[in-house]
């Protein structure tokens, strides 16, 4: 394939948009055609245009052409506006991409297929690597290390990203079965959403851990059998015992036509004979006690600077007396669905709904929305009213994720964690106030990883920072109190009235900490491979899991001591992204594009 050479003055650049170890990416206009001009120093850039040039598949990112800069030459290649896929599954951590999985998981596994046919093995294959248009269409791209399969690594720096390397590295020859044992590791990561070998700092432990003690990323019970199957064969030691990607594309047609089989014969959700597939969450209480410092791992998000002004801690009030005094109340159902709202077109549309919360004062129902960077609020009959901007105080180019949402017990004040690193604060008219940084002192902001969020019955806010698995208390101007150690990451977080903490993570156990700071784990009323949180609640002393288990969704009701108490009956199958109760018994399920109310 024919490249063009490109004049310098026709290239009009607009921003960076990545840095790798070959080079810079920025968003650029070419005669009004938005371009991905990758900058490199000419002898890298000479190498990849050799590939680049020879290619032509559209799951391949498309080359245009090249600018000649002297010491260095701009490779001009196609837009792809979706980003990358690990941005893409770093905003949507914790969730299961469905039957997306399966298309995404081809395509990014049809061109390496196709460069087998060409005689060249990419190197580096990785959820960074691969990008994703707006028509959901997943391109290969970087061809920095790429080489003909026969040809002889020449240099030590010739190495893939250390948790998608093949534990074959160091061996001479570019061998053909190479980007299988990396594909490998982009399917897990397409699977669990979640970053391989994440908290490895140190490249050196890392390679011995993958090449001597022959470690892998856990595969989460809740996997199917055959992709199970798929990544292991995948990850063989002898690169010879990797299937080819022609084998590989049939596992994964076997496996999708299992599952679609598999969940029209099971519509009914059933306990019993459910498969293994599974992992879970966890529970914590509000104890003051200063936890060990760890090391935590590098989250893939950008920082901004946190400022923390407003609020003083004198302003925060603690909940009423009346409502810690312990209180048990049914509350089995059935419960029949009163209403749907925000899946309207129009400005209370709700795309990427995340966290949910009432407001005690109004009962006001506030939403996170992940893709829409807003927080949206409708009344306590789902009318929409008002949106607020989380991309406040970020600075430009940074995009807003918001995840978790709490609100203050006056009703005057929602919380959001945002970009996995802030806390933003906005009154109740959604106005903007401040934000912060919510990390332990001495913790390098670069390494914390927020998500759950949660306020007290002192009217303290509860952070979970998933990196070092640790609940940060905070007062409402953001200053620190102190942190409690845990055992899982707290993903989602809640307190009773009586200050049991509830805290979850997707495929474990979900735990209670008394506020006594024991920590109890939850068991399943099956078997604990069931568990698959996706949200959890408290309604006076009654604490609630959304629990997504194969074909089913469900929400389990367990005591503040951990003992199982029922489910809730009448909730249908829609995949849950949060759940919340309303003080006169309606329950909010937070779905992707609306939300249900269910009352009794």
């Amino acid at each position: 394939m024919e490249y063009a050479s490109i004049p310098k003055e026709k290239l009009t650049f607009v921003k960076r948009i990545a840095q790798g170890g070959f080079g810079t990416v920025y968003k650029a206009l070419l005669d009004n055609q938005e371009v991905a001009a990758k900058r490199v120093d000419r002898e890298e850039g000479q190498r990849e245009l050799k590939f680049l040039s020879e290619l032509d598949h559209p799951n391949i990112v498309q080359l245009i052409g090249m600018v000649d800069n002297g010491v260095d030459v701009d490779i001009i290649l196609e837009f792809c506006d979706g980003g990358s896929l690990r941005s893409y599954l770093n905003a949507h951590r914790g969730e299961h991409l469905g039957l997306r999985f399966y298309d995404w998981a081809k395509q990014a596994g049809k061109p390496i297929a196709y460069l087998k046919t060409m005689h060249i093995v990419h190197k580096d294959i990785k959820s960074p690597n691969y990008l994703i248009t707006n028509g959901n269409i997943v391109k290969l791209c970087d061809f920095g290390l790429a080489k003909d399969i026969d040809a002889t690594i020449t240099r030590a720096t010739e190495m893939a990203s250390y948790p998608w390397m093949a534990p074959n590295f160091y061996e001479t020859t570019s061998f053909p079965t190479y980007d299988i044992h990396a594909y490998g590791v982009v399917v897990w990561e397409l699977w669990t959403t979640d970053i391989p070998f994440e908290g490895y700092q140190v490249p050196a432990n890392l390679i011995w851990r993958i090449c001597h003690d022959n470690e892998r990323p856990p595969i989460p019970t809740n996997c199917p059998k055959p992709i199970a199957d798929l990544m292991k064969k995948c990850w063989e030691t002898d690169w010879k015992k990797r299937p080819s990607m022609e084998e590989v594309m049939l596992m994964l047609t076997s496996a999708e036509q299992l599952e679609n089989k598999f969940g029209h014969q099971d519509k009914k959700p059933r306990v019993a004979s459910i498969p293994t597939y599974t992992k879970a969450p966890a529970v914590v209480s509000a104890a003051t006690s200063a936890a060990t410092d760890k090391t935590a791992a590098t989250d893939e998000t950008a920082a901004a600077a946190g400022v923390s002004t407003g609020t003083s801690a004198q302003a925060e009030v603690a909940a009423p007396a009346s409502q810690k005094s312990k209180q048990t109340c049914t509350i089995t159902g059935p419960w029949k669905l009163e209403k749907k709202f925000g899946h309207q077109d129009g400005p209370g549309q709700l795309s990427g709904a995340r966290g949910i919360v009432v407001n005690p004062s109004n009962r006001d129902v506030a939403v996170a929305c992940h893709d829409s960077s807003q927080v949206k609020v409708y009344t306590s009959i789902g009318e929409y009213k008002l949106s607020m901007d989380t991309s406040w105080g970020l600075e430009g180019g940074e995009t807003s994720f918001p995840f978790q949402i709490t609100v203050n017990s006056q009703g005057t004040a929602y919380f959001v964690v945002d970009r996995n690193k802030h806390v933003k604060c906005f009154d109740s008219h959604g106005q903007f106030q401040y934000h912060w940084v919510a990390s332990r002192p001495q913790t390098k902001p670069d390494s914390i990883c927020l998500q759950g969020l949660a306020m007290d019955h002192k009217g303290h806010l509860l952070v979970g920072d998933c990196s070092s698995k640790h609940i940060n208390k905070h007062r409402q101007d953001g200053s620190y109190l102190s942190s409690i150690e845990v055992d899982i990451k707290p993903k989602w977080i809640a307190e009773t009235t009586q200050g049991t903490i509830v805290l979850a993570e997707r495929y474990k156990p979900p735990q209670v900490v008394s506020n006594t700071g024991r920590q109890v784990a939850l068991k399943h009323p099956v078997q604990d491979s069931l568990w698959d949180p996706t949200g959890v609640c408290c309604f006076n002393d009654t604490i609630l899991i959304a629990n997504r288990k194969p074909n089913a969704i469900s929400i389990l009701c367990y005591s503040e001591s951990g003992k199982y108490l029922y489910d809730l009956a009448g909730i249908p199958t829609d995949p849950m992204k949060d759940i919340a109760m309303t003080h006169d018994k309606k329950l909010l399920v937070s779905v992707q594009g609306y939300v249900q109310m269910y009352s009794l």
